[in-house]
């Protein structure tokens, strides 16, 4: 709502107008969902005369299809510091992000479980954020008898810390626009599963495991088992820093030069 009241002021001034919109193509929620019916029309009405930065192909796709704009794809960077990381890796799995039913966090606990029960892993489940699924998600974890460990978000460094030392980091939301979280690992080569449609962003990278959550559950952990086996072979992905993805917001969003 604020940023589509804030467009609308900055309408009537005469400069370049840029939005990023991280539109998913949907909302949340069932009320969210009706309400988009109607929002869109308002929504497009705004764009209209604005250039569109989407931070992902398709992510573009999406804004093209529901608003009929064409959008600029460039997609977000990493800190200069994040690239240079090693990956050394122990015994957990590991999650950040907001906690929503939405984000399936739940199935990749379960797959945890079977990944320690059938595979003999041993792996610990990290989860680290916040919201409004996460009492109930403790409640799953505690039933499924899985070591892990919920925490809230870590300042950055921590956190890429952390990260860099999970055997596996699994984002398997079926709504995202372009997850950092998944940027940073890799940038720094943790293995990576994501879900499917917004998976397809990375296709191409190293240590990316892209799955369709229409698999039974035994499916996905055996791919996931022999992922893991596999990464550590592979060299890892390059991933831009900002420096070098504002040189392209420079010259391709704002009409600048280098």
């Amino acid at each position: 709502m604020l940023t589509v009241y804030s467009l609308r002021v900055v309408k009537n001034i005469n400069a370049r107008i840029v939005v990023t919109p991280y539109y998913h193509g949907t909302g949340h929620t069932l009320v969210s969902r009706f309400f988009w019916i109607f929002w869109r029309k308002y929504v497009k009405s705004l764009l209209r005369g604005c250039i569109i930065h989407t931070v992902s192909k398709l992510e573009a796709k999406l804004v093209e299809r529901d608003f009929g704009i064409k959008a600029i794809p460039i997609e977000n960077g990493v800190e200069e510091w994040i690239r240079d990381l090693r990956w050394k890796p122990k015994g957990y799995v590991m999650y950040s992000g907001r906690i929503e039913r939405y984000k399936n966090v739940d199935l990749l606990a379960r797959i945890v479980k079977i990944l320690n029960q059938k595979y003999r892993l041993n792996l610990e489940l990290k989860v680290l954020g916040r919201g409004p699924y996460k009492a109930k998600l403790e409640e799953l974890l505690k039933s499924l008898r899985i070591p892990y460990e919920m925490r809230d978000f870590k300042p950055l460094e921590e956190y890429i810390k952390t990260l860099s030392h999970a055997m596996l980091f699994g984002l398997l939301s079926e709504k995202e626009s372009y997850p950092q979280s998944v940027n940073e690992a890799n940038a720094i080569g943790v293995p990576v599963v994501i879900a499917k449609p917004w998976g397809i962003n990375f296709e191409g990278r190293n240590r990316t495991l892209i799955i369709d959550l229409s698999q039974d559950i035994d499916t996905l952990a055996r791919n996931i088992y022999e992922f893991i086996k596999r990464a550590s072979m592979e060299e890892k992905s390059y991933v831009p820093t900002w420096s070098e993805v504002a040189r392209e917001y420079v010259k391709n969003l704002y009409g600048g030069s280098e």
